[in-house]
């Protein structure tokens, strides 16, 4: 009997927690997931290059995962917006804007790594990183 409930229990946390979520940043699309991963992949592959670089340092990584809470803070105000104003593409596109600055920081970790980026990228990496050093101000 006692194992039944507890599955119940399990079974009814989840579900309101998955509630609590969806009623903070909407439903849970193709969008957040991707911002998700994203957010996942750059901490993981972070925490790597810290330890590659042996300069893994727990503040660091707080630091980061703080910044990774503000934007599913973002992703909830835009949802909310998105209610307010009765419209369904602000959340979206704040999950989108995001989701590419946590692709370009795990293509700038794993170049940290060693690994070989596209020439292209390494440019519009330059670019996002406050210029080509040839650009004449």
């Amino acid at each position: 009997m006692f194992k039944n409930f507890d599955r119940l229990m399990l079974c009814a946390t989840n579900s309101v927690c998955l509630t609590f979520v969806t009623v903070l940043v909407g439903k849970i699309d193709y969008a957040l997931i991707f911002l998700l991963i994203g957010m996942i992949t750059d901490f993981v592959t972070g925490v790597l290059c810290g330890f590659y670089n042996k300069n893994l340092s727990s503040n660091t990584a707080i630091k980061g995962l703080m910044k990774k809470l503000f934007i599913l803070v973002y992703v909830m105000l835009a949802h909310h917006l998105d209610v307010l104003l009765n419209t369904q593409y602000i959340r979206t596109a704040v999950c989108y804007l995001y989701a590419t600055g946590e692709v370009l920081s795990i293509i700038e970790n794993g170049s940290t790594l060693g690994l070989p980026v596209p020439e292209p990228i390494k440019k519009a990496l330059e670019i996002l990183n406050g210029g080509d050093e040839n650009d004449e101000k």
